[in-house]
């Protein structure tokens, strides 16, 4: 129930305070904030209660569920699948004119269960309820429930996707996933009467936290009372050079987040450098195309780069596994099978099985919409590969932020060109765009970290498997009735611009395009593409046959994306920390500063939720992740 609570508390707040209060998000990063605050507290309470009367509190194993429980709901109430797809489904019938003609494009090809057809609940929706009206449910009966079954669908193959790949990552590649060292170091206790957590009982650690605790509540004191100092750690563009080619270096950042330095000292010291390595080397080709004059669109160039690398990757973490794969493959269709999957998070035969099954649903559902069979199959597998790289990149870099800068229908768009999808098909893949364009929360690497951090204790993975699982329903239905409630009390047009008003017409308007203006193959874009797809097979294979070869794949795929922009400073940070460090105080310094580093974390999460308590009441907004 303790897990539980923590799901319903973190569904409840974040709808109102994301879209309304516009605070920190509570749940927006692969560290969640909201989840991590909750889980100190009671970590916190569970030590004072062990203190007073030892076998009343929480063990290990407990606590760690209660952890899984509240990371993995962190994809639904904002970022992960609110944040984009309601207003999504509203806007091409809200936002029609005579000019833009989308009643006509559109209309005829989106049913009433794909979107909702009340023309009040679709006024309200944007304009906000008459005072004392209540939210029309029954207007989205339809949609609500084919959009939670196609979800479902998804979230369970996501799943069927971790257990498949959890033992190649975890215990064959050995991936660092530092993102569960903390949460773990907390829950650790000793079985004798004193608690023992190394983390919570490191005064080094709390003396860090308060680095973190006094800039931030100095910075978000300057809102309320501009006396105050404001010391800032974002600071806009440091660069403005007026003379070309230089002028390709504007806009470069210099922000510190002290999460991401602390993530940065722990992770493996190639990984950090090469993230801050391709974002400058992205920034020096800029400097090179506007050197040469060529008219180059360097953001497109990145993202299609980006489609090349991710299909390489995905190629990668597949050959890798092939031995694995095996003997899942012989578990599956051989009863004589000695491979033991008793301690997976679900047997193989129901992963496998599951897996293929889930594709089967979603595929029907996307033909039934009106979808053709192929650009239903070619987009499914399409987001499946993503996710599965953003998967590799959060287990392996231990980033807290990461998502891919295209769509799954990018593919068709730029190989085979516009004109080879329908009118019908162009319409549901505007829709697309809200469950596929903003990759910052979703399910499967959070799946993954639930079944890693079942290592640090004798909790049984099924057990976590069937918590979380309960902890998705209970997720899903709590931030349905809360963002409904929050959406038609204010109104759209009046909650955050950005996914109600600007991300939910891009879609149709780019849909609208394609319709009215079909093309062929982007040549110029495929080969950017092609570029992207050798340089990346080009990195993975110097980095598995040289031992000494500095940059890692991780690096170029971030860099593809504007995230790497926000992050490059402080994971420069980071790793210059750690590598004077290392080289100075060897790695006996190193472990004996860690706690600095992670407490550094600790801080910044604390500090956030305070500053997202206070916010939601006094509506003077300081956020720490201001992304």
């Amino acid at each position: 129930m303790t897990g539980l609570t923590g799901v319903i508390i973190i569904c409840a707040i974040e709808p109102y305070n994301s879209f309304y209060a516009r605070g920190t998000h509570l749940v927006d990063s692969y560290f969640p904030i909201g989840a991590f605050f909750i889980f100190l507290v009671i970590v916190l309470i569970n030590a004072a209660v062990r203190s007073w009367k030892s076998g009343y509190e929480f063990s290990t194993e407990e606590l760690l569920v209660i952890w899984c429980m509240m990371i993995v709901i962190e994809a639904i109430p904002y970022s992960g699948l609110l944040r984009y797809l309601f207003p999504t489904l509203v806007a091409p019938n809200y936002f029609a004119t005579p000019e833009n003609e989308w009643l006509t494009l559109f209309g005829p090809h989106l049913s009433d269960w794909v979107v909702p057809k009340d023309s009040m609940a679709i006024e309200y929706f944007y304009e906000g309820l008459p005072s004392g009206y209540p939210v029309p449910w029954k207007a989205w009966l339809k949609p609500l429930v084919a959009w939670s079954i196609f979800v479902m669908v998804i979230y369970f193959a996501m799943m069927c996707l971790s257990v498949i790949l959890r033992k190649q990552w975890v215990e064959k590649e050995r991936l660092s996933f530092a993102l569960v060292q903390i949460p773990a170091e907390m829950a650790q206790q000793s079985r004798g009467p004193k608690l023992k957590a190394s983390l919570i009982s490191s005064k080094f650690m709390w003396f860090s936290a308060i680095l973190p605790v006094v800039l931030h509540t100095l910075n978000g004191l300057h809102g309320y009372f501009p006396m105050v100092p404001n010391l800032s750690l974002y600071p806009g563009p440091a660069l403005n050079f007026a003379d070309r080619p230089w002028t390709a270096l504007n806009g470069i950042r210099f922000s510190t987040f002290f999460t991401v330095i602390g993530f940065a000292y722990i992770i493996p010291t190639e990984i950090s450098f090469s993230i801050w390595f391709f974002y400058l080397f992205y920034r020096m080709q800029g400097v090179l195309s506007s050197a040469l004059g060529l008219s180059i669109n360097q953001q497109t160039c990145a993202y299609r780069q980006g489609m090349g690398a991710y299909v390489v990757m995905m190629v990668s973490i597949f050959w890798l596994s092939k031995e694995h794969l095996g003997d899942i493959f012989r578990k599956v269709f051989s009863p004589k099978s000695e491979v033991d999957d008793s301690d997976e998070p679900l047997p193989y035969r129901w992963a496998v099985f599951g897996l293929i099954f889930c594709v089967i649903v979603a595929t029907v559902m996307c033909n039934a919409a009106g979808m053709s069979l192929w650009v239903s199959i070619v987009i499914l597998l399409g987001l499946l590969s993503i996710v599965t790289v953003i998967s590799w990149l959060i287990s392996s870099a231990g980033l807290i932020f990461a998502e891919q800068m295209f769509l799954p229908s990018d593919y068709i768009k730029t190989i085979a060109g516009s004109l080879s999808v329908s009118p019908a098909d162009w319409s549901l893949l505007a829709i697309q765009g809200a469950i596929t364009h903003d990759m910052l929360a979703i399910m499967m690497p959070n799946f993954m970290n639930s079944f890693k951090i079942s290592d640090y204790s004798k909790l049984k993975r099924r057990s976590v498997t069937m918590a979380i699982a309960i902890a998705v329903i209970v997720g899903l239905l709590v931030s349905y009735y809360s963002y409904f409630n929050v959406t038609y009390h204010y109104g759209g047009l009046n909650l955050e611009p950005y996914c109600y008003t600007i991300a939910s017409q891009t879609y149709f308007r780019q849909s609208a395009s394609a319709i009215q203006y079909p093309a062929g193959p982007v040549w110029n874009e495929l080969m950017f593409m092609i570029g992207g797809a050798i340089f990346m097979g080009f990195l993975l294979i110097m980095r598995h046959r040289f031992i000494w070869w500095p940059l890692h794949p991780a690096g170029y795929l971030m860099h593809l994306t504007w995230i790497s922009g926000v992050v490059w400073f402080s994971f420069l940070v980071g790793w210059t920390l750690k590598h004077f460090i290392l080289k100075f105080g060897g790695i006996g310094s190193y472990r004996r500063l860690r706690p600095f580093f992670l407490g550094i974390v600790v801080g910044e999460s604390i500090i956030g939720v305070i500053w997202v308590i206070i916010n939601m009441f006094a509506r003077v907004g300081y956020s720490i992740l201001p992304l």
